[in-house]
């Protein structure tokens, strides 16, 4: 296998040798590997993608990562699968990266993502949450609302955290029933996601103003049926 110097690869760059950058991308050195799929997501060219595709299995971390951060900044569609297939895969360990990138690729990635959040895979069902959050595109609301009813504490933490992030008030009460969750950590994300939704004519009921914290009471329904209120401070 052909081994290139740093010199090489940044004279590829310098004269846009696509071809010869793709090429690279099988060298030898994970250095080189490493750079060229960085250079790769900066030149945004779609004909990289199927290269960079196969790079998200590399023998190495940080070109797993390179390669799913540049596929992002290409915004390849094809790679969408791939992205997704690699949260099964926890020894790669780039979830983070490969929502990212699907975040940057947008709406087309929106549908595959809904399609995968009920995976029998719990790595999978966390990392498409959380990226479908970070869209903030609305299709995906009435699907997490569902899921904070998950036997799953992580996944409805990672549902109510999304739905906060979108802030529509179509979850508001949903989330209020959380306040009532077993698990603290759920119910203190709730409560920081029922501020984001507050439907707008409950805010001026409340009189909410930047800057000024007011308490929101609400009523929620307790496992054994019975109501109680629960303040929140906004």
């Amino acid at each position: 296998m052909l081994m290139r110097t740093k010199s090489d690869i940044e004279k590829l760059k310098g004269e846009k040798s696509l071809y010869g950058l793709i090429n690279a991308l099988k060298d030898a050195d994970p250095d080189v590997r490493l750079r060229v799929a960085e250079i790769l997501g900066e030149l945004k060219d779609e004909v990289a993608a199927g290269a960079l595709i196969e790079a998200l299995s590399d023998d190495r971390w940080s070109v797993r990562r390179n390669a799913a951060w540049a596929l992002g900044e290409i915004g390849s569609t094809r790679a969408i699968p791939y992205l997704i297939g690699a949260f099964s895969k926890t020894w790669e360990g780039i979830d983070a990266y490969c929502a990212e990138a699907l975040v940057k690729i947008g709406r087309p990635a929106v549908t595959p993502l809904l399609r995968v959040i009920e995976s029998p895979d719990l790595n999978t069902r966390y990392w498409s949450i959380e990226a479908l959050g970070e869209m903030g595109d609305t299709r995906a609301v009435e699907p997490l609302i569902a899921l904070l009813a998950d036997k799953d504490v992580i996944i409805r933490y990672g549902a109510a955290k999304a739905l906060g992030a979108i802030g529509d008030s179509k979850a508001f009460n949903p989330l209020a029933q959380l306040l009532d969750d077993p698990s603290e950590m759920v119910k203190r994300l709730a409560q920081k996601s029922l501020s984001r939704v507050l439907p707008p004519e409950s805010a001026r009921k409340a009189g909410l103003q930047s800057g000024r914290v007011i308490k929101l009471i609400v009523v929620v329904k307790t496992e054994d049926g019975t109501l109680k209120e629960v303040e929140i401070d906004l």
